[in-house]
């Protein structure tokens, strides 16, 4: 691996800042992979579709009574503006809001819910979308979701779908969080929340690029490139970005001796929902289809030292990273889960064999527990483990392109 290519891949894109889809850091997220990608091979193209989404402007939410105090705010990703005004609303507070903490809760009809931030990266996590969804069933006014972690701000995160029936959703900070948990203990308070958006319409990019192998058969290796509109969303996912761009670079030249070729697809549009790969296989040739083999994502792939692998259970995947742990290393361990957090995701719903590479997953300590908050910086990213990640992916795609009869590792 080149510590050099890495480095320099992760101090642009972190330059660029969040990557949030839609604003400028978009488009000039996707002008830089395109380059990098044209050093590798002449066919780089692009998927383009339609998209209209609610981009966040401003927030201010604050305590009315039983006593006056601001909380610091940011508005959710797609989540819809208040009236002009702002709204006025008492408050639950619903814990986790976790579906147990639903199924206690009073009447949630006209009355704004706080929830908990959570660590996303296990199997008991309940994320936020879900959360979401069953509070609009409730009849929710409106959704606070409070950090998890002191001395941060605000969290980030995406929640509408763009319905007529989505409700305005903040991230706030831990210590506010905190206060207004303790008032929900004594009281009812009351809050004001006061939100703006840009409704956008617009032409999101994947970036493609396609290196031939013997046959027609392509394994997809991909990561999506967008983010959110705080810190530099290094781990999540300046850092699968790089992996990407760097299993191409080793690979192109040796792609001719490779049974299946590589395509690699950098997806935006994902914090809005997997929305840019779903749109992609939604809109891909069925001939174009039956080539693809099998997709390999990468998505947070630094924040601890061990590298897992959310697989659903394929035996074909798991067979790969058996092959890979015992031939060359380094150990994968395989998560018989596919969390609806990622692109993978998309392509398993298509029936196409599919992992998910990710750092840190059941290791609640781990770095990875700062994606969606301000310390998702370019500083948080451990250069050794990029590099170590890289390697791993680099390995599983080689592996997965040079296996003659896919699943026979071994035989």
């Amino acid at each position: 691996m080149s510590v050099d290519n890495l480095t320099a891949d992760l101090l642009a894109l972190c330059r660029i800042g969040g990557r949030l889809a839609g604003t400028p850091g978009e488009t000039a997220a996707r002008e830089y992979l395109t380059a990098r990608l044209a050093e590798c091979t002449k066919n780089v193209y692009f998927h383009e579709f339609s998209f209209s989404g609610r981009i966040p402007v401003d927030s201010e939410v604050s305590i009315v009574e039983p006593s006056p105090a601001a909380v610091p705010s940011i508005g959710l990703v797609n989540a819809p503006a208040t009236p002009t005004g702002g709204l006025t609303a008492a408050l639950v507070d619903l814990g986790r809001g976790a579906p147990a903490d639903l199924e206690r809760a009073p009447d949630l009809t006209g009355k704004a819910a706080l929830v908990r931030h959570e660590y996303m990266f296990t199997s008991g996590t309940v994320h936020r979308r879900l959360k979401y969804q069953m509070l609009k069933e409730r009849g929710a006014t409106a959704m606070l979701v409070a950090n998890c972690h002191p001395g941060l701000g605000p969290v980030a995160g995406g929640v509408g779908i763009g319905a007529d029936d989505d409700m305005p959703a903040v991230g706030i900070d831990w210590e506010s969080g905190e206060r207004l948990r303790d008032l929900c203990a004594t009281s009812t308070p009351i809050v004001r929340i006061r939100t703006t958006v840009e409704h956008r319409q617009w032409q999101p990019g994947n970036v493609l690029a396609d290196i031939p192998g013997q046959t027609e058969e392509m394994i997809v290796v991909c990561a999506h490139y967008d983010g959110h509109p705080i810190a530099h969303s290094a781990i999540d996912n300046a850092s699968g970005v790089i992996g990407v761009l760097e299993t191409c670079r080793r690979l192109a030249p040796i792609a001719a001796s490779l049974r299946r070729g590589i395509r690699v697809a950098l997806f935006t549009v994902e914090e809005w929902g997997l929305q840019g790969s779903r749109r992609y296989l939604q809109d891909l040739d069925p001939r174009e289809r039956q080539r693809i083999t099998a997709a390999i994502n990468l998505d947070s792939i630094v924040g601890h030292p061990r590298l897992c692998a959310l697989t659903g259970g394929d035996e074909s995947m798991e067979k790969l990273l058996r092959h890979v742990s015992i031939t060359t290393g380094p150990v994968i361990r395989p998560v018989r889960v596919h969390a609806r957090n990622s692109d993978h995701y998309n392509f398993a719903a298509e029936g196409i064999p599919a992992m998910r590479l990710i750092a840190g997953y059941d290791y609640p300590d781990s770095q990875t527990r700062f994606v969606l908050t301000s310390a998702d910086r370019m500083d948080l990213v451990d250069i050794d483990q990029l590099q170590h990640a890289a390697t791993a992916a680099l390995r599983l795609v080689r592996a997965a392109c040079e296996v003659e009869a896919w699943g026979q590792w071994g035989r």
